[in-house]
């Protein structure tokens, strides 16, 4: 029984890409697994991460490659409108366009709240957020925010 549940399983898996698959991947584990020494939960959530993947795969395989081939020029088209959505309409963080702002997130957001935040931020009273800290009111050192210039969202300077 065990026997027939392993061949049904693998029955439309490329072994020998497999097998290459699962060597890079245990390759990339034991890389992290060096170097996140003190943080062994990536080590976890990665390792998730593969396991899902190899289920997404496994899935993949499932699929007739004519349904591929059915849906691969229009998901090509929609690719295709998605990259030129982001050049009109792309937000650009550090000099570059990267992606399109999502509606329903924005729209969801208070824009009097957004408004006041940027108002604080232009008035030296709040510190920008920074990756991996938390969220906390910056009390300006004394007047020295004050005398440096600040770009507003349209590009004036303001002392």
């Amino acid at each position: 029984m065990i026997r027939r549940l392993f061949e049904r399983l693998t029955a439309k898996v490329d072994g020998p890409l497999f097998a290459l698959v699962a060597c890079l991947l245990a390759l990339g584990l034991a890389t992290l697994y060096s170097a996140a020494y003190q943080a062994p939960g990536r080590v976890g959530a990665q390792a998730l991460n593969v396991l899902l993947a190899l289920v997404l795969m496994w899935v993949a395989a499932q699929v007739p490659p004519q349904v591929f081939m059915r849906y691969a020029l229009p998901a090509f088209v929609l690719v295709l409108v998605m990259l030129a959505g982001v050049a009109l309409f792309g937000d650009v963080r550090n000099g570059a366009r990267r992606w399109l702002p999502d509606a329903a997130l924005l729209a969801a957001d208070d824009p009097g709240r957004r408004r006041r935040r940027l108002a604080r931020r232009l008035r030296g009273d709040v510190r920008p957020r920074r990756a991996g800290r938390r969220d906390r009111l910056a009390r300006p050192r004394g007047r020295a925010h004050e005398r440096l210039p600040v770009r507003s969202p349209r590009g004036d300077l303001h002392r």
